[in-house]
């Protein structure tokens, strides 16, 4: 077999309404602790415009994206105030991550 597939978590974010640009602030301030999470390879958030984020996060590996929850979690707890309701995560193999152009 070859390596070993990258491993994506599909988040769903809902909050407390205008909290968007706050939030969207504080993410930019996690960056540093974002880059330091072993395995994780790309992060991607949509602003659907009616204070619901969805997330795309990969990681090298499934092993890296189940070591990484802690991490991920403590990194995460500043935004717990502005949340609406809980995340509503799922995980899954990534079978294409490609870029055109």
């Amino acid at each position: 077999m070859g390596e070993p597939a990258m491993y994506a978590s599909l988040i769903e974010v809902k909050l407390k309404p205008g909290s968007s640009e706050e939030v969207t602030e504080l993410l930019g301030a996690m960056r540093s602790g974002l880059e330091a999470i072993d395995g994780l390879r790309q992060l991607i958030v949509v602003d659907k415009g009616d204070d619901t984020f969805s997330e795309v996060v990969i990681y090298e590996t499934e092993s890296q994206w189940e070591s990484a929850r802690p991490q991920v979690q403590q990194l995460m707890m500043p935004l717990i105030e502005f949340l609406a309701d809980m995340p509503q995560t799922v995980g899954g193999t990534v079978v294409m991550n490609d870029n055109f152009g």
